[in-house]
């Protein structure tokens, strides 16, 4: 391409029509292959809209009730209606995992080239963590997905008062704005990203504020970058109008299913307390760093560390704004979280965690790229060295030009000793990340047989209480679990309404002891009493057969008994202990 000629523009979608299909059918795939049953969140929300459906109030001040997410539960809507339930929103997941693949590929790949982009999106989507997210079902994944289809939109968008100013010498920021807009350029030959309207991008956190709140924080904060990058304040009051119309409908429908417009806010604490979750400005640094490497991996964090030092060194701080600031302020929102009493959970660091394996990429590019003595591709590759404020211009060669029309883009040599320690680096940083996946094979094995299993417990406790309608007629349709786990989960599964199908556990709101209906104690491995008979908390005493009642029922880690006033209770006990005397002498005569 001729110095100083613009090349063709490309979308700003992350990646082309071939990249968004392969995703898109590794997905269904996946959908397909493993099905499960959504969590505990997405369970309650689905029970909500069932309600809803059929005309009666969601009960969101319920007994160990999740924080209601507006639009997840618009979403459980038709979901219900349809009869497919939480399979759509497992696939939907699914699908929000594919793009933020695809917007870590983009980011990384920008930046520093293939490698970088391969390594990033390898890094995210063999994360235990989002692969569980997605199976379960669980709001934060397409969350994520919209919260970096933000950074990779805001990226392309240049206020129209800098693109004017850009033929001149104009002020720092309007220079350090040219040189963030030209961030997406890559070497000669390849297309720039096309430039993005002006509410593409708080539109998108404006939906994402539906999900999460944090999308709040992100949407205001893109808002302060376009005035760093150019943009008046003229221009970014209706955008700010639109990210923050997300909080104002979410107290609307706080109000609206609970009385309260804080409830949101309010109930998650109390939550959090009950539960003895960490808490508190105190706890939030230590768990901070602990979390975000269980989440990113401590390979993939530290590495994500040196690469994001490396891309602000080689394009200044104003180039990379669009992208570091939303992993600073994901830090800093954890931080806000302990301090406003807020459990500190890891789906709390998605969005620091997902940038972080970005930079991870630039790092596994620049040790590669040094290790071969060649410049890094991408546009680190041959960059004008940056001012203090990371502006640049057209006339010293800044970001914006392409390595031909750079006086200095010829590569300087690679020192050997450098050279060495690349090539030391890549070594180790390849034989560990080989290790580390053979060490953590099989957590993938352990991930599709814990979201099997979960599925297979949902069915054989439907079944359970199938095979024992009489007693549930009887007794007033009533069965209790340990504790407030499985609750939501067993709702849906079994169709019953919200007070038919309780906790017996006094904490947390629960039913406290029981004198009629069903009751289901949970026996036989170590993961299914965990997992569905214990929580925080609560007494493990909840986790045994209420007196007055007889066991009459067994399916999988389930035991159902029924109150011993009825008749066909007592019959089918004493045919449940004898058949429990007959698998025990079997198994002793072997």
């Amino acid at each position: 391409m001729p110095p100083g000629e613009a090349g063709p523009r490309r979308s700003s979608w992350p990646v082309g029509r071939a990249g968004a299909v392969g995703l898109a059918a590794l997905a269904i795939v996946a959908w397909l292959l493993l099905p499960s049953a959504p969590g505990y969140d997405t369970a309650t929300h689905l029970v909500w809209a069932r309600e809803l459906l059929a005309g009666r109030a969601a009960d969101v001040n319920a007994a160990a009730a999740p924080t209601m997410h507006p639009l997840w539960l618009l979403l459980a809507v038709p979901a219900v209606a349809t009869g497919v339930g939480g399979s759509l929103l497992q696939l939907l997941d699914l699908f929000a995992l594919a793009l933020v693949i695809a917007c870590v590929w983009r980011l990384a790949a920008d930046l520093a080239g293939r490698v970088a982009g391969a390594v990033a999106a390898v890094s995210v989507g063999s994360s235990f963590a989002l692969l569980l997210l997605a199976f379960k079902a669980y709001v934060d994944l397409p969350f994520l997905a919209l919260a970096l289809l933000a950074v990779v939109f805001e990226r392309g968008y240049v206020a129209p008062g800098v693109r004017r100013a850009a033929g001149g010498v104009s002020s720092s920021r309007a220079a350090g704005a040219r040189a963030l807009a030209a961030l997406a350029d890559r070497q000669a030959g390849v297309a720039r990203q096309r430039e993005v309207g002006p509410f593409v991008v708080p539109g998108l956190l404006f939906v994402a504020g539906l999900l999460r709140p944090e999308a709040w924080a992100f949407g205001l904060l893109f808002l302060f970058v376009r005035w760093l990058r150019g943009a008046t304040i003229g221009r970014l009051w209706a955008p700010a109008l639109v990210v923050l119309a997300a909080p104002v409908l979410w107290a609307l429908a706080d109000l609206v299913l609970s009385g309260d417009p804080l409830h949101s806010l309010t109930g998650t604490q109390q939550l959090a307390e009950a539960l003895g979750r960490k808490t508190g400005l105190g706890n939030a640094p230590v768990e901070l760093v602990r979390q975000l490497g269980d989440l990113a991996r401590p390979p993939v964090a530290a590495a994500g560390v040196v690469g994001a030092a490396l891309a602000v060194h080689r394009l200044g701080w104003r180039p990379m704004v669009v992208v570091v600031a939303p992993l600073l302020a994901g830090v800093a929102g954890f931080l806000l979280v302990g301090a406003l009493g807020l459990p500190l959970l890891q789906r709390y660091l998605l969005v620091p965690a997902a940038l972080l394996a970005v930079f991870a990429g630039v790092a596994a590019a620049a040790i590669l790229a040094t290790a071969l003595g060649r410049e890094l591709p991408g546009a680190l590759g041959g960059a004008a060295p940056a001012g203090g404020d990371g502006s640049t211009s057209p006339a010293d060669g800044g970001i914006g030009a392409t390595p031909q029309q750079r006086p200095h883009a010829a590569a300087a040599p690679v020192p050997a000793g450098l050279r060495a320690i690349a090539a030391l680096a890549l070594v180790v940083g390849v034989g560990g990340a080989g290790g580390y996946v053979v060490l953590k094979a099989g957590s993938f094995r352990v991930l599709a047989d814990g979201v099997v299993r979960e599925a297979t417990w949902q069915r054989q406790a439907t079944e359970l209480l199938e095979e024992h309608r009489a007693e549930m007629a009887r007794d007033l349709r009533l069965v209790t679990l340990p504790t407030y786990r499985f609750v939501p989960e067993l709702q849906l599964a079994t169709g019953m309404r919200p007070t038919e199908i309780v906790s017996r556990a006094r904490e947390l709101g629960g039913e406290g002891p029981q004198t009629h209906g069903l009751a289901l104690v949970i026996e036989g491995s170590k993961a299914a009493r965990t997992r569905l008979g214990e929580a925080a908390a609560i007494s493990r005493s909840t986790n045994t057969v209420p007196p007055g009642f007889v066991v009459v029922g067994r399916r999988g880690p389930f035991v159902l008994a029924a109150a011993r006033v009825n008749d066909v209770a007592v019959s089918r006990g004493a045919e449940e202990s004898e058949r429990a005397v007959g698998r025990h002498t079997a198994r002793a005569s072997r």
